[in-house]
Parts: structure tokens; C-alpha cells; sequence
């Protein structure tokens, strides 16, 4: 009985300060729930992610009702702890004709014990539906989030684990972070899904739930008002226009309930078109990011300079440096030569300023105002800090560089011809884009086994519906269908080859031409590595120039096969598409300087990969 009786204080006496620390936390917290409210979400949490805690609460509600009945019976009868211990657990098992030595005694002893067993059974059927239907609701996704500060992402797609790693690996020098997904598709079938991406998140917490983005009260289900950030991901599913019409649904409800109160909003674009569109339904709380824009521009300027995709892919996520903007009230009246010298941690590229104009590369001469922000390049942005004094004084040196003649990204003095194989609702931006690089004249065939009436139509209503026109690219566009309607027949693509020289090659990945899920993706890439190969199998036999092939691709793994057959333009979308909302979510200036470094106006600056040393000053001598 000692046993019991202490097991039963440690458990009780643990539980105040639990009470006490949660009453705390939600002191804190900035919502609209009760106190009892916060406790079942926390109770909720606690039960749906612990295994053992059914049997935890049956030990405890049995413990508390043993001691406290055994308490108080001594307290009645005047009797020892040790004996109402014994009689309540007796009478809780309804073995009531216990000690008893008379006919009649046992007779009501065994009427009692009969009545027992029957109510017993009801109460454990009644706490058996209990349970069965608590859980099923907190399985399904259907109770409250009630968090703070927070972020929220409306949907899920192939990319949504990878946006979670990227906003994770954000906020580990924080110590993590709390995410929330709600999706109309089931809770469990959500976590598996995420649960098959074996993410490294870095001491956050994802939390799934289940409901519509437009929708109210599957918001609030979410925590949105009390959100610091919020993502509004694109219906991969849906064509561009109809899930551009989505998120603005889910936009106009947001705004008419003033969610969130106190965060942002991120929404993916499909239709660049539309950006303007979302900006005027939720002015001041919305930052649009047309990730397909983004993606077509990176293609095509990997094209004519490869490698840019990987540099890219290193300074939009947050594995290595990324961009970070912050500003300097002390170097007010410090030209940018200057600045450029006191982060030693860090590569200044350029002014943020007040009016939120990007310049990248300015002139050195360039004396920041108040309210200029210093982009940079950098780890984190706690990795690094300006110093009173430059970490070096180039009129020091003893020598100057030599001219540098950045020649290394490919142009064409005449018209050139290039293959698109595949297609998806990329086609649009990436026509669009070649049309402003290459000369006039230029023919571009796509190879598709998608009806050309079909392409033809989607590739005209695109143009008409964005500000884009064609001007250099000559009309009509070729639509080239293989003999079997799969683009890696070996018969179709020899006879390209053969017919025809290609100056570039785009294969894009046909995801919705193989169906639905998880496996039309994976069908999506190996057919973009049986093309390819197919492709390395006719140059043997018929004489082809190699091409630098821009590549796109849905898994890492795709690309990381690819890397070991020599192919340097990968475009790993879903990695890109996450990254890039990721980055902006954190900050959203860096949607500024994404503008400016994709952009493809004959004055705008643009990375390029150059040899080191082309760098090195007359006489000297490379590192070791």
C-alpha cells in the first residue's frame, strides 16, 4: 500500500508543475482559445505522437481512482489506509461477495458482482468508443492548432518536404521552428508522404492537418491569425490559370478575416501575368514569387552558359551562402569600394535601398544614403559583421589584376535552331525567354507526344494573356509528335538528329502526361535519362556536335545519376521552386535581387563562371 500510495504522489505531485508551464506558455501565446482549449490541443499533440499513451492514462486514472477512494473510505469508516486500499480495489474488480459467510450475503454478493461485470463491460465499451473516435479525429487532422509565430504552408505537392528542409535548415540557429501543412488530402496519407522524404529537420516540428485553404474554419484549424508566415503553394494538379484562381480564392478569404495578424504572406505564382493580381487583393501583406518564371530563365541562361544552374541552386538555398540584406546606419557617406572591405565573413554585391530598388554591382563610387541595405552573401546572417577597419586596402597591392574579358556564355551572330523535348507549363517562359536572347529567325521545334493542335493552342493563349510577344523566334513553332508517342522512341529521336542541327537542347519533364502522384514523377524522370540516352546512342553512329542539354529534373537522385554520365545542366525544379519560395519567406527583398540576376536585359548584370585565374595580377602566382 506504501507503494501504491507513493507511485501515485510522485505522478500527482509531477503534474503541477507541468499545469504550471503550460499555463505559462499559454499566457504567451497571442490567440483566441481558452485556457482548457490550449490544454486539449497540447493533450492532443501529446497523444496522437506517443504510442504507449492510452496505457499511460489508464494507469493513471486507475492510480487516482484507487488512492483517492481509498482516502476517503478510511476518512468515513474510520479505518486504516491499508484496508480501504484493499476493499476499494476489491469493490473496483465487482468481486463484492467477498467475506462473506452467509446464503444471503453471498447471494447479494453474487447479484452485485454480476451487476458489476455488466456495468463494468458498459463503461469499458463506452471508454473504448471514446478512445476510438478521439483518435480517429486527432489521425484525421480535425482538432485545432493552436500555436505562435509559426509558419503555415496551404497545400502539398512533390516540393512541400523539400520547402520544409529549406525553412528548417532557416531557422536551426533559432533552435527550429513550428510548421503547419494543411492539404484536403487526409492527415495520414500527408505524413506518410513526408515521412517517405526522410527530412532532416533540424529540431522543428511539422504538424499536419486536414482541410481546404479557402475555407475559414479549416484556416483557424491552422493557427493562420496567429501566424508569423504564410505560404499559399500552387495546385500542381491544375492548369496555370486555374490555380492562380485558386490561391486568390484563398487570398480573398484571408483578407476579409485579416489573417495573418501579424505575419506575411508568400504565394506561388503560375501566371506571371497574375502577379499583379494578388498584390491588389491583399495589398501590403502579399510577396508573389512566379517560381515557373524563375525556372525558364535559369534554363535558358544555363544554355548559354553551363553551370550557372548549380551556382544557382548553391545561393538560393540554405546549405551554403545565400543572400541576406541589412542596414549599416555607420556607413552612411561610405562609398560601396569602401564597405566592400569591412566583411571579411562575408561578399557584399550590392544596395538595397530605401524605395526598395535593387542594385547589384554598383559603382564603387556609390555613397550609401540612410535607409540603403548592404546585400551580401554570406553562411547565416548571425556568420558575420562589419569591422572598423578594412581587412585589406587594395591600393596596397603590389600589383593590379589584368583585364578580364568575360567571354565564356555562348551567343550567335545568326539564327540558330533549337529542340525542346517534352513539355509542360514551362514551354510558355522558356519561349519567351529564348525570343529575348536569340537572333531573328531563330526555329525552335518541340517534341511531344501531346496532340500539336494542343500545343499549339496552349502556346497561343499564353502569349496572349501575358505581356510577352514573339519577336525573334520564327512563327509558327515546329510541333514534332514521335512515331509512338513516347518521346524516347529510338526510331523518332535518330531521325531528329539526322534531319536536323540543333544548337541547344531542352528536355523538360512531362509529369502530367504519365498520370498522377509520386510514380508519374518518377516515370517523368526516366524518361528524360532514356531520352538522353538514346541520344548518347545515335551520336555514335551518326555525326552530331555535342550540346550542353538543360535538363530538368524531379529528384535529386535523377540528377545526382545524371552528374556521373557528365551532364552539368540539371535543373532540379522542385528543389528550385522550394528554395526560392524559402528565400523569400525568410526575406522578402531577395525577390528583388532573384529579378535582377535572372533578368535578360542586355544591361543587366548576370553571374558568370570564370577561371580563376584570369584574376591573378601579372606575376602571380597561383594559390596551393
Amino acid at each position: 500500500s506504501a507503494l501504491i500510495f507513493s507511485l501515485s504522489a510522485v505522478i500527482f505531485c509531477s503534474l503541477i508543475p507541468l499545469l504550471i508551464s503550460l499555463f505559462q506558455q499559454y499566457m504567451a501565446f497571442q490567440g483566441n482559445a481558452s485556457f482548457g482549449e490550449y490544454l486539449e490541443y497540447k493533450f492532443n499533440d501529446w497523444f496522437a505522437s506517443n504510442n504507449s499513451a492510452p496505457v499511460i492514462v489508464l494507469v493513471v486514472l486507475s492510480l487516482g481512482l484507487i488512492t483517492s477512494g481509498a482516502i476517503a473510505y478510511s476518512f468515513v469508516v474510520k479505518g486504516t489506509l491499508s484496508n480501504g486500499l484493499y476493499r476499494i480495489f476489491v469493490w473496483a474488480s465487482a468481486a463484492s461477495a467477498d467475506g462473506e459467510g452467509t446464503f444471503m450475503g453471498r447471494t447479494i454478493g453474487i447479484a452485485i458482482t454480476v451487476c458489476g461485470i455488466i456495468l463494468l463491460s458498459l463503461l469499458l465499451g463506452i471508454v473504448s468508443d471514446t478512445f476510438s473516435s478521439k483518435m480517429a479525429a486527432i489521425r484525421g487532422g480535425d482538432n485545432n492548432v493552436y500555436e505562435g509565430g509559426h509558419t503555415v504552408i496551404l497545400g502539398f505537392s512533390t516540393c512541400t518536404a523539400i520547402l520544409l528542409e529549406n525553412l528548417a535548415n532557416a531557422r536551426e540557429s533559432e533552435g527550429g521552428g513550428v510548421f503547419v501543412v494543411l492539404d484536403p488530402k487526409p492527415r495520414v496519407e500527408v505524413e506518410e508522404a513526408l515521412a517517405a522524404a526522410d527530412m532532416n529537420m533540424r529540431n522543428s516540428r511539422v504538424i499536419v492537418r486536414s482541410g481546404h485553404p479557402h475555407l475559414v474554419h479549416d484556416l483557424a484549424r491552422a493557427s493562420v491569425d496567429a501566424a508569423s508566415k504564410v505560404v499559399v503553394m500552387s495546385d500542381s494538379s491544375a492548369c496555370g490559370e486555374d490555380a492562380d484562381a485558386k490561391n486568390a480564392q484563398t487570398l480573398l478569404t484571408l483578407r476579409n478575416v485579416g489573417w495573418p495578424k501579424n505575419g506575411r504572406i508568400v504565394v506561388q505564382g503560375a501566371v506571371e501575368a497574375n502577379a499583379d493580381l494578388f498584390d491588389e487583393i491583399y495589398p501590403g501583406k502579399v510577396d508573389v514569387v512566379v517560381v515557373g518564371e524563375i525556372i525558364a530563365r535559369l534554363m535558358v541562361l544555363s544554355w548559354r552558359q553551363p553551370g550557372l544552374c548549380e551556382v544557382y541552386s548553391q545561393i538560393l538555398g540554405f546549405e551554403g551562402d545565400e543572400f541576406y540584406s541589412q542596414e549599416e546606419p555607420d556607413l552612411v557617406g561610405v562609398s560601396f569600394g569602401e564597405a566592400i572591405f569591412l566583411y571579411p565573413d562575408a561578399v557584399p554585391v550590392g544596395v538595397m535601398r530605401k524605395n526598395l530598388e535593387c542594385l547589384l554591382n554598383p559603382d564603387w563610387g556609390y555613397k550609401i544614403q540612410d535607409g540603403d541595405r548592404i546585400i551580401v552573401l554570406a553562411e547565416d546572417d548571425d556568420s558575420y559583421a562589419k569591422t572598423e577597419e578594412p581587412y585589406w586596402e587594395p591600393k596596397s597591392a603590389i600589383c593590379t589584376p589584368r583585364d578580364v574579358n568575360c567571354v565564356a556564355k555562348r551567343s550567335f551572330a545568326s539564327e540558330c535552331k533549337v529542340l525542346v523535348a517534352g513539355w509542360n507549363r514551362y514551354i510558355g517562359p522558356i519561349l519567351a525567354t529564348l525570343d529575348e536572347l536569340v537572333p531573328p529567325g531563330t526555329e525552335v521545334d518541340i517534341f511531344s507526344p501531346r496532340s500539336p493542335e494542343e500545343r499549339q493552342s496552349y502556346i497561343r493563349k499564353y502569349f496572349e494573356n501575358s505581356t510577352e510577344v514573339i519577336d525573334n523566334l520564327k512563327e509558327p513553332i515546329n510541333m514534332l509528335k514521335p512515331d509512338i508517342d513516347q518521346v524516347t522512341s529510338f526510331s523518332s529521336v535518330e531521325a531528329l538528329f539526322t534531319e536536323s542541327h540543333y544548337d541547344g537542347l531542352f528536355v523538360l519533364s512531362d509529369v502530367d502526361l504519365r498520370g498522377d502522384g509520386l510514380a508519374a514523377t518518377y516515370a517523368a524522370d526516366a524518361g528524360a535519362i532514356a531520352f538522353l540516352t538514346q541520344l548518347q546512342r545515335i551520336r555514335k553512329t551518326v555525326s552530331t556536335e555535342q550540346m550542353d542539354a538543360v535538363v530538368e529534373l524531379n529528384f535529386k537522385s535523377t540528377q545526382q545519376t545524371l552528374k556521373c554520365e557528365g551532364y552539368v545542366n540539371l535543373v532540379h525544379s522542385n528543389s528550385l521552386l522550394a528554395q526560392a519560395i524559402a528565400s523569400v519567406a525568410e526575406d522578402p527583398s531577395v525577390k528583388q535581387i532573384l529579378n535582377k540576376i535572372l533578368s535578360t536585359e542586355s544591361d543587366a548584370n548576370e553571374l558568370q563562371i570564370q577561371r580563376y585565374t584570369k584574376f591573378l595580377a601579372s606575376g602571380e602566382k597561383m594559390p596551393s
